[in-house]
């Protein structure tokens, strides 16, 4: 019997641990809110405390015309039915601002039937730059009221109807490789920020994904381009992050924590626990071992009833048969 208990105590233990690490461990995924680091969302987080969307249908939960829905480096596909409810929310007076360069943007661009894409090759400038040529400064952008400072940005192509808000430098320039960035490179003023109107809302396009990272928002004009973009409260998808598996599994326990939270699936989950403590010893009474039941639960939980105890072991007791 104290092998079994043993067992149970390892198990209980075990799994406390790996818990603990996966909640204590700090999250490095990009663009996600609950990373403090370089290329994290952490400081819009605690700037604007906003509504994490796994679920675009529930945008229509909010108020359009005094929100924000803000899709950032999208990398999942997106679907006919998810292009219904970010359409539904435009219509009704919605902003949505999508910032991407290299993802799954151009995909949602097509399916709300708007030419607009993101070109995908990237936008390189030597002169005009915040100390790497990687990291071309936007000097016209007046939605951030001045500059603004990108990084590893493409730009917008099939521009016609969208009104562009700032342009690169006339020293910028395109690049087909990172890896070679003065290979095939066209030079040119070139749009990386425009506004459509769509319904009643507005779609706001930033050909990069990057510009409200921790290591970039604190740069030039990042920080007030957001102030600009944000009305509302500002809801963030996450439907199209690509999290990794601990991540995913941070956000199972904190979901399941929540529930736990609830009294009634509480008091519930308290009880399977004693249930399976008696169970247990069942086996111990099979043999002719007789343990107090109660006594032995209450000197792990003594502030559980004893009352409630007892009452429980008489329907265990007659539901098995013993008396």
């Amino acid at each position: 019997m104290r092998a079994k208990y043993l067992l149970v105590f390892g198990l209980a233990v075990s799994f406390t641990a790996v818990v603990g690490v996966t909640l204590l461990y700090p999250v490095f995924d990009d663009l996600w809110v609950e990373n403090p680091y370089w290329n994290g969302l952490s400081t819009v987080y605690l700037r604007y405390h906003p509504v994490r969307v796994n679920d675009l249908s529930k945008v229509m939960d909010y108020n359009p015309v005094n929100s924000t829905l803000m899709i950032i480096g999208p990398s999942r596909h997106f679907t006919e039915e998810e292009k219904n409810h970010i359409e539904g929310y435009l219509m009704r007076g919605g902003s949505v601002v999508l910032a991407d360069d290299f993802g799954t943007g151009n995909e949602l661009l097509e399916l709300l039937g708007v030419d607009v894409r993101f070109n995908g090759s990237v936008l390189l400038d030597r002169l005009m730059n915040d100390g790497s040529y990687q990291l071309p400064l936007v000097t016209d952008a007046r939605m951030a009221g001045g500059s603004i400072v990108l990084n590893y940005p493409t730009v917008l192509q099939n521009v016609g109807g969208l009104e562009v808000v700032a342009f690169s430098s006339g020293f910028s320039y395109l690049s087909e490789s990172i890896a070679y960035p003065d290979a095939g490179s066209r030079f040119g003023s070139f749009p990386v920020l425009g506004r459509l109107v769509v319904g009643e809302g507005e779609l706001v396009l930033l050909s990069d994904s990057s510009v409200f990272i921790n290591g970039m928002i604190g740069k030039s004009g990042n920080e007030g381009l957001l102030d600009g973009l944000v009305r509302g409260v500002l809801l963030i998808d996450e439907s199209h992050s690509s999290p990794s598996v601990l991540s995913s599994l941070r956000m199972v326990y904190v979901n399941v924590f929540g529930l736990i939270s609830v009294a009634e699936v509480r008091y519930i989950f308290s009880f399977a626990v004693v249930y399976l403590i008696f169970k247990m010893d069942l086996g111990a009474e099979k043999t002719g071992v007789v343990v107090d039941e109660v006594e032995e639960v209450l000197k792990r939980y003594p502030e559980w009833d004893r009352e409630q105890l007892r009452w429980l072991q008489g329907q265990r007791r007659k539901n098995s048969g013993y008396q």
